[in-house]
């Protein structure tokens, strides 16, 4: 293939300058480092989740031995109280982290197209 028909593949390529369609190495450029910045957020946030469930399965078990050990109605309305309490707390602080992770994801994920100037290409 002739040199000018390759298309460039720098990171720092550009729109072409002149015409309609934008260069075939920026589009490729921005597509590969859209890709890699998903797929790291799509991690964090499945490990986020993962550690989130292994903490609450672990409390959750901690209830089942609290109830257990309860002796009359007080201790098992307490006990259920403090359960109840705690989950709550959890799970919003759990929502709070995955909305962060997931306005991060949205907010970068058009980074890539963005030029140094931290606007998209004309």
């Amino acid at each position: 293939m002739p040199d000018q028909m390759k298309p460039a593949r720098s990171p720092r390529a550009t729109p072409q300058v002149g015409g309609p369609a934008l260069n075939a190495g920026f589009l490729t450029d921005v597509n590969e480092r859209a890709v890699a910045y998903w797929a790291r957020s799509l991690s964090a946030l499945t490990q986020e989740m993962t550690q989130f469930v292994e903490a609450r399965l672990q409390e959750d078990t901690g209830a089942w031995f609290g109830l257990a050990s309860c002796r009359n109605l007080t201790d098992i309305v307490e006990c259920q109280r403090r359960y109840a309490e705690k989950a709550t707390a959890d799970y919003l602080d759990e929502y709070r982290k995955l909305s962060q992770i997931v306005l991060n994801l949205t907010n970068e994920s058009f980074t890539p197209a963005r030029g140094s100037e931290g606007r998209a290409p004309d």
